[in-house]
């Protein structure tokens, strides 16, 4: 490859980055948004909006990166489908509890909205579709962010 090919791509490249990127933090917004007026507005999702809100100023990479490695790979391993989210909601917020990079607040946070989502989302009350396509589209933009050299 000439050198202005290489110029070339690596441009086109940190384009697309960036357009996944602004993709992936407006579709994370909106996410947040939509389980918040759900959950009756519940003060956990506020303080991570309003956490979110604070590092999309500074430094929206962090939370793709943070949400690929900590949320999107293990919901693609566990196999995670709308159909099955109620069987496997328990074991995917153990699994990202157990991570060792959340402090004990965050732990705690998580396992407080579970809590109050499970009384959501059931058998009789199944996760509503665009709730479900949403976290779905984040998790997917997270990965193709991380795909684009």
């Amino acid at each position: 490859m000439s050198f202005m090919g290489s110029i070339t791509s690596q441009i086109t490249n940190s384009m697309k980055k960036k357009q996944v990127l602004n993709a992936f933090l407006n579709k994370y917004s909106y996410l947040l948004d939509l389980v918040c007026s759900k959950l009756d507005n519940d003060i956990n999702i506020a303080t991570i909006i309003n956490i979110v809100n604070s590092i999309k100023k500074r430094n929206p990479k962090l939370i793709v990166d943070l949400w690929y490695a900590n949320v999107a790979t293990k919901f693609v391993d566990m196999q995670i489908t709308r159909e099955n989210f109620v069987d496997k909601a328990e074991s995917f917020v153990k699994v990202i509890q157990g991570d060792s990079y959340f402090s004990e607040s965050v732990r705690d946070s998580t396992q407080n909205l579970f809590g109050k989502f499970n009384e959501y989302v059931n058998e009789d009350n199944p996760v509503s579709i665009e709730l479900f396509e949403e976290f779905q589209s984040v998790v997917k933009l997270s990965i193709l962010y991380h795909n684009i050299e």
